[in-house]
């Protein structure tokens, strides 16, 4: 049985990147997910790759996803693609991890945590 690995190449990341945004419209935003460890990849690095090669925004599966990314320098913009449990809002907030909000309940928990 053969062993299956992947293998990134950061430098064809960045290409890949350059390339993509190459065909919008100037100031679009890109955003590159992360999640899973960049899809079991290397979340820290890959990101650091988007960002060099002028990704806008990143985007996480979790809190804690989105606090790694933080603990290793990275200040660009984070958007969570799932729901915060009550508890991790606190962790979300002082990391400034952006969710997505989908009633006013949801946003006055992040607005008070926020104050």
């Amino acid at each position: 049985m053969r062993a299956t690995r992947a293998v990134i190449h950061l430098g064809n990341l960045k290409s890949n990147i350059r390339a993509i945004k190459s065909f919008t419209k100037p100031g679009t935003k890109m955003c590159i997910p992360v999640k899973a460890d960049a899809y079991g990849h290397g979340s820290v690095e890959c990101a650091k790759a988007a960002l060099d090669a002028g990704t806008d925004f990143l985007a996480v599966a979790t809190v804690d996803e989105g606090v790694e990314l933080r603990e290793h320098g990275i200040k660009a913009p984070v958007l969570l693609f799932s729901l915060c449990a009550p508890e991790e809002i606190e962790n979300a907030v002082s990391n400034e991890i952006i969710p997505f909000v989908f009633d006013g309940e949801y946003i006055s928990l992040f607005a008070k945590e926020a104050e």
